[in-house]
């Protein structure tokens, strides 16, 4: 199966993940209260409201293919709490516990200083918006001329929402250690999700928008628990044909039911680093790298042209490149396998195919498991069961300037010649 399309419809999904009642009309949380004039859910509905098939209700009427409509209208429509609930209640517990772990590791006074300095950045969006948007550069193509009027429409309610969300949970590590994900996207979630949709109609591309062109159609069912969903992307030249399973009741991708247990437990693996002593041994040089850049925020909230705010924001572009090689982690592969990161654009049906062919080549071929994504050039795959990652990078004839790093159990190679 060809997980990266689903990861597309995880766009559909907020992070990962998705769902909602089926109608571009608003939707009733389920047990909430229904306004006096309008028409009371039925127990199907607002079963299907929160994702799963309620008790006695056929395959025939609550399909994988409904499951699917629900979780693309639900980010349609701005409702990511039903998005959610696509994903099985101990799936959304087990996201839970990966966010609460990282909070318990995190340092206080790191994570502060972080969202103070996020906050400063926000105040220069909102009171030095003229200038910002003064110093971008002139363009006399009217597609790009459109695109500049709709973000200055829009930028106001982008900069609220990116606002809601640096003073919401996530700032204060105390409430981020109990918080709950679903309760999250229902209310910061959604208002960011609003701002992403201005942001990405002013650029001219809109792929939540896109979402409601996605042609689904069940093409097989036992009558039971699987099903075949043809799903075609819009950016898809062919449909994928991906194997639904139930779990909890809900609808989800045999893939990701079988690479769940794998992909928490590796979570929770590359959490384990995050300790006191390596924190300390980050933390002086991150402190001085986010000093500086509100310094370097103070320095444009006082610029009063163009020109003075762009000469105050060009030590921010080298310094946000120093702070994002700090934060962003060692890329490492699982304890019992391998992450292979290879550059280079292929077609969904060679894709498919090198997928299948790494399986083969796993220590267990019939018990091999798998994450995958493909997008902007590189493909990013974990594979299940590798004991020695070496040895099996002597088997990849697949690409060129193999990197084996058996410490962080990587491989890096670009696809090209050996094919």
């Amino acid at each position: 199966m060809r997980l990266h399309g689903f990861y597309r419809l995880g766009l559909a999904l907020g992070i990962m993940f998705c769902v909602g009642c089926g109608t571009s009309q608003p939707t009733t949380e389920p047990g909430a209260s229904v306004p006096s004039d309008a028409a009371p859910m039925s127990e199907e509905e607002m079963f299907a409201a929160g994702g799963m098939r309620p008790p006695g209700m056929g395959p025939s009427t609550y399909s994988a293919e409904t499951a699917v409509r629900n979780a693309i209208d639900a980010v349609q429509t701005g409702r990511l709490q039903y998005a959610y609930d696509f994903l099985p209640p101990n799936f959304q517990s087990d996201i839970d516990g990966v966010v609460h772990d990282f909070a318990e590791r995190m340092d206080p006074e790191l994570w502060e200083e972080l969202f103070v300095t996020l906050q400063s950045g926000v105040k220069v969006l909102r009171e030095q918006k003229d200038l910002i948007l003064a110093s971008m550069p002139n363009s006399d193509q009217p597609e790009q001329q459109e695109q500049q009027k709709q973000l200055a429409k829009n930028w106001d309610g982008i900069v609220d929402a990116l606002e809601q969300a640096i003073d919401s949970d996530l700032s204060r590590l105390d409430k981020l250690k109990t918080i709950r994900t679903r309760e999250f996207l229902a209310g910061t979630g959604n208002k960011l999700l609003a701002a992403l949709r201005e942001l990405s109609s002013a650029a001219g591309q809109n792929p939540i928008d896109q979402l409601s062109q996605t042609e689904i159609k069940m093409t097989a069912s036992t009558g039971g628990e699987t099903s075949i969903v043809s799903l075609k992307f819009p950016s898809d030249p062919y449909p994928q044909d991906i194997e639904f399973v139930l779990v909890e009741g809900r609808w989800i991708p045999k893939s990701l039911a079988n690479s769940w247990t794998d992909t928490i437990h590796s979570s929770h693996e590359r959490l384990e680093s995050l300790t006191p002593k390596s924190i300390a041994a980050q933390k002086e040089p991150l402190m001085q790298t986010l000093g500086l850049l509100n310094g370097v925020f103070q320095q444009m909230l006082i610029a009063k042209t163009p020109e003075d705010l762009q000469a105050a924001a060009f030590p921010l572009i080298l310094q946000g490149m120093q702070m994002a090689s700090q934060f962003t982690p060692k890329q490492k592969g699982p304890s019992d396998g391998v992450m292979l990161i290879i550059e280079g654009e292929v077609d969904n049906e060679t894709y498919t195919k090198l997928l299948n062919d790494l399986e083969q080549l796993s220590d267990q071929p019939d018990r091999a498991t798998r994450t995958s994504s493909n997008s902007n050039g590189q493909m990013v795959i974990e594979l299940r069961p590798v004991a020695d990652p070496a040895a099996f990078a002597e088997k990849l004839t697949m690409g060129t300037n193999k990197e084996v790093d058996v410490s962080s159990r990587t491989i890096r190679m670009k696809w090209g010649s050996g094919q």
